[in-house]
C-alpha cells in the first residue's frame, strides 16, 4: 500500500482537500505553536522571580535571556575555579 500525501490529497480531492491542509495548517502554526510560545515565556518568567531571591535587589526581573545565560555561565565558571569544596558550597 502506499503512503497518502497531501499531493495526493489535492488531486483526488481538490477543494476539500485544500481546505483541509489550510486548516491543519493554520492550527497547527496559530495555536500550538503559539500555544508553546506561551509555556516558555511563562517559564522564563518565572525562572526569573524565583532568582530575585537569590540575587541581591529586584533587578534580576528586568533582565533578558541573553544577560541570564550570561550570569548562568560566569557562575559556573567560578564554581569550577574554586578548589575547596567548602568554598562551593558557601559561593
Amino acid at each position: 500500500m502506499e503512503a497518502f500525501t497531501s499531493t495526493d490529497l489535492l488531486k483526488h480531492h481538490p477543494f476539500l482537500g485544500g481546505l483541509f491542509l489550510f486548516a491543519f495548517v493554520v492550527v497547527f502554526t496559530k495555536i500550538f505553536v503559539n500555544f508553546y510560545a506561551v509555556i516558555l515565556e511563562n517559564s522564563f518568567r518565572e525562572c526569573k522571580l524565583l532568582m530575585r531571591d537569590d540575587i541581591d535587589g529586584d533587578h534580576v526581573v528586568s533582565f533578558g535571556r541573553k544577560q541570564l545565560r550570561s550570569m548562568f555561565a560566569i557562575k559556573e565558571q567560578k564554581l569550577k575555579n574554586l578548589n575547596n569544596q567548602q568554598e562551593r558550597e558557601e559561593y
